[in-house]
């Protein structure tokens, strides 16, 4: 978030609270943040290049067509995450007791952002890989191993006897 987009949420929540003297408008604080991020990751997808797309590139490599369609479904799921990720926490704001809400924004939002990328390893290993057709690509060893044996059928087999 840039500076300016930071006082203005601080001030849009304070400032209400402060003349309302209800400190529970504070429980809105992480549905403008989801709110802000769904905002920021969406326009990036509008108007591209999308945001796992830029992260990808600060790294300093070319992507391929292929990686760049990965990155823009990334960040399509993101933006899922966050519009429910928010829903969540407007409802808890809402309706639920400040327990329930706490451990939601404190524990369990945490939780689910760790897990949304839980298969970034082998996402890693696709992203830093030149993209090999399957075609060209050398069978796996096992498959190795059955040619061989389909190749040579007659040392498997017995000889019939005469």
């Amino acid at each position: 978030m840039r500076r300016g987009a930071k006082a203005l949420l601080i001030l849009g929540v304070s400032i209400p609270a402060a003349l309302f003297d209800d400190g529970r408008l504070f429980l809105f604080v992480p549905v403008l943040i989801n709110a802000a991020l769904l905002v920021a990751f969406r326009r990036t997808l509008v108007n591209g290049p999308s945001m796992v797309e830029t992260f990808a590139r600060l790294r300093g490599r070319n992507l391929s067509t292929e990686e760049v369609v990965y990155c823009r479904i990334v960040s399509g799921v993101w933006c899922l995450f966050l519009a429910l990720n928010g829903a969540v926490t407007l409802w808890l704001a809402l309706y639920a007791s400040l327990a329930w809400w706490t451990l939601y924004t404190g524990v369990l939002s945490y939780v689910l952002i760790a897990t949304l990328p839980r298969d970034l390893p082998s996402s890693k290993k696709r992203m830093n890989r030149p993209p090999v057709s399957p075609a060209l690509s050398p069978p796996p060893p096992h498959h190795r191993a059955i040619r061989s044996v389909i190749r040579r059928p007659s040392s498997l087999s017995a000889t019939p006897s005469s």
